[in-house]
């Protein structure tokens, strides 16, 4: 939080007086021990002002000797330059910033976050860090930040604290009419808001005005106080303490337990943005434990980053096992996707593969090609199917062939009903499948992109996400519903889980099983027999988790034959016709 004072300077120009006074050396100039802001002409305004000499022509000349000099001083020392930032701002571009939280100039001036990321510690972050929420570009605890107490822009007073949502006094002091004070020392408040001290009794000790303060109390503006342990007096009258320390031995200090950083006093065994030591900050989903960074329990630490070793595609079963095209990351092994079988480390469909027809390892012979399963002669595909690429395709349903040969649905996309689709939810933008009501380069349509320091919620650009969402890679979810950032960010959950009032549950009732994305029984699904991924043939159903062939068909070594007129298993599994003959009825002619 930060917080301007008023100060009370003794005129620099004391000497030009026509009177010939001299400066008071009882005028001592409140201090305030933490951030401060100057105002820009504070220089010029401090030394220009009325000296306060005794008679009219000492008025009249230091008046006229101060606003000259004092305003050639404000303009020398920059009053509107970098003299009037203060620790842990600087000038950038002619303002005074905080690059550890500023978007525009993050980490340094110029350095500008993307949209949809936040700046904390200086540091671009695409998702904000466990119990903090994105509010004007960077991310804050609302339980505890001053300047966004309870709501995103709700700041407290420049003499409160922010605890637990709430703007309050620190322990010890009252509020009294919106500014924290010491009831047992305050002359104004003594014992009780508004009950000032008369002129008889001028001093306020433990809540009881007297004539003078007693022992080794001293007397600031009429309140007794001990300069080696009051915050509003912290060594010496008027040296105010941040409202969040103490004031010990005369000096402003963070509690036990607690380090400043940058004014503010934290823990850094648990604050993510100075974890372990100031300025610290924990990354991509990680949070502070012991003063070190790390990951939610699950995920593994991949390269910097906070992953799901069980489902993520790039790092699957470990780090660096990447999925192939047509695989995903399935309980930490790459599968699959719907309708493909894995034969010798590739994902093939059995009804068309001319190198695994109707099963693994089941080669056509040459002048034939693969079609519902069977090697057909003559290079005509059979069921609906067309010939792409010496090799017969179902283009309603294959991402490589949608619609057409050769047409190539893009990665995140999926082939159903000829057309390049992308998941429920997503709209295609350029190419990629993009959620409009989240994503800040594509917010509301494709066209529409966020500014630095924006997000996208609900479909519209924003300063902040909606109450009940937080930023998680880029984009503000519902960390109660969405299962990649199921009750805060990075928290995936597992394959067969879906995430319910934040937390990571079973998706699917026995007898079912969760296969991509639903739930099938494998007692009979066709595309998930017995096993998520194993595919049935056109020419098989499933029963009992196995693929049995239709009636009318013969299991030969697996492959569904028809011994009335399949050449290689003629009457019988393995009885096969000559090149120069055919089969019909059983018989090789």
């Amino acid at each position: 939080m930060k917080v301007t004072r008023d100060l009370t300077l003794c005129s620099v120009l004391c000497l030009l007086l026509a009177a010939g006074q001299g400066c008071s050396d009882d005028t001592t100039p409140p201090t305030f021990d933490g951030r401060v802001e100057a105002g820009p002409d504070a220089g010029g305004d401090a030394a220009g002002g009325d000296t306060g000499g005794g008679d009219a022509a000492g008025d009249a000349a230091g008046d006229a000797a101060g606003d000259a000099a004092g305003d050639a001083a404000g303009d020398a020392a920059g009053g509107d330059a970098a003299s009037s930032c203060t620790s842990p701002e600087v000038l950038c571009g002619g303002a005074c910033v905080d690059t550890n939280i500023d978007p525009n100039n993050c980490g340094g001036c110029g350095k500008a976050c993307k949209a949809g990321q936040a700046c904390m510690g200086g540091i671009c972050l695409d998702s904000c860090p466990p119990n903090t929420i994105f509010c004007a570009g960077t991310c804050v605890d609302l339980t505890s930040d001053a300047d966004n107490c309870g709501s995103c822009g709700k700041a407290c007073g420049d003499t409160q604290i922010c605890s637990a949502g709430t703007c309050a006094c620190p322990v010890g002091q009252t509020d009294c009419s919106g500014t924290c004070v010491d009831l047992k020392t305050d002359a104004d408040n003594c014992g009780a808001c508004a009950k000032a001290c008369p002129a008889a009794t001028p001093s306020c000790s433990a809540g009881a005005c007297i004539l003078s303060c007693p022992g080794s109390t001293t007397d600031c503006s009429g309140s007794c106080v001990d300069l080696q342990l009051d915050p509003l007096n912290c060594g010496a009258c008027v040296k105010l303490c941040a409202p969040d320390h103490i004031c010990a031995s005369g000096a402003c200090a963070c509690t036990t337990g607690e380090t400043d950083c940058s004014g503010s006093c934290v823990d850094t065994k648990t604050d993510i943005a100075n974890c372990g030591a100031c300025g610290t900050v924990c990354t991509y989903g990680k949070f502070c434990v012991g003063g070190k960074c790390a990951c939610p329990t699950g995920q593994i630490d991949c390269s910097g980053y906070c992953v799901d070793p069980l489902t993520d595609d790039s790092n699957c079963g470990t780090c660096g096992v990447v999925c192939t095209s047509n695989t995903q990351c399935e309980a930490g092994v790459c599968s699959c996707a719907l309708g493909l079988t894995l034969c010798n480390g590739t994902c093939v469909d059995l009804d068309a593969s001319n190198s695994n027809c109707g099963a693994c390892g089941n080669k056509c012979p040459s002048g034939t090609v693969c079609s519902n399963a069977t090697c057909i002669s003559g290079g005509q595909c059979s069921g609906g199917q067309v010939l792409c690429n010496g090799a017969c395709t179902n283009i309603t349903k294959d991402p490589l062939n949608c619609g057409g040969c050769n047409i190539v649905c893009a990665q995140d996309m999926t082939c159903s009903a000829s057309k390049c689709v992308c998941p429920s939810g997503e709209t295609e933008c350029s190419g990629s499948c993009v959620n409009l009501l989240n994503d800040p380069l594509h917010c509301g349509v494709c066209t529409t992109a966020c500014t630095t320091g924006q997000v996208c919620t609900a479909g519209v650009c924003a300063s902040q996400c909606a109450t009940s969402e937080t930023l998680c890679s880029g984009a503000c979810v519902d960390t109660k519903v969405d299962e990649q950032n199921c009750g805060s960010c990075g928290v995936t959950c597992k394959y067969d889980q879906v995430c319910t009032a934040g937390v990571c549950v079973a998706a699917c009732q026995v007898p079912t099983t969760y296969c991509y994305g639903a739930c099938y029984n494998l007692d009979v699904s066709h595309n998930n027999c017995g096993a998520c991924g194993h595919a049935c043939t056109i020419n098989q159903y499933c029963t009992g988790g196995v693929c049995k062939c239709h009636v009318g068909l013969t299991d030969c070594s697996g492959i569904c034959s028809n011994l009335q007129n399949d050449a290689a298993n003629c009457g019988g599994c393995g009885k096969a016709c000559t090149a120069t003959q055919v089969c019909k009825g059983g018989k090789c002619t």
